[in-house]
């Protein structure tokens, strides 16, 4: 017999999310490339819970016309009442964050460069 959990998304876009006590979640976040210089492993999500890094999550992965998503899976099983912080870092390699806005300039081409960061607020039990 298999048992299937619901899992309530958040995302750390957009305003704060409001769940039950011990409601389960799962968080997903990462990366759509089309035309990168540094090899697409590089391309890296973190997540951090109260500033606590959380892991390297489930990466689901899939390339469709040229295009990869680089997906980074995290679920949770549900938290006490209380208010809480949600960190998400996407990391590049240096040589792809220069076109995606970085200043430079990049010491090394492929080191992975922290390219954005999001915080988002997990409301339990309001």
């Amino acid at each position: 017999m298999t048992v299937s959990t619901h899992l309530s998304r958040v995302s750390l876009f957009g305003d704060p999310s409001q769940l039950s006590i011990g409601e389960p979640f799962d968080v997903a976040h990462g990366w759509d490339l089309a035309t990168i210089k540094g090899p697409a492993e590089l391309f890296t999500f973190r997540l951090e819970v109260e500033g606590r890094d959380v892991g390297d999550g489930d990466l689901l992965e899939t390339t469709d016309d040229g295009l990869v998503h680089r997906l980074f899976h995290f679920k949770f099983t549900g938290w006490p009442r209380g208010v809480f912080t949600l960190t998400g870092r996407w990391l590049a390699p240096c040589c792809d964050a220069v076109d995606l806005g970085y200043p430079g300039p990049c010491p090394i081409a492929h080191q992975p460069i922290e390219v954005w960061v999001e915080q988002h607020t997990v409301i339990v039990g309001a």
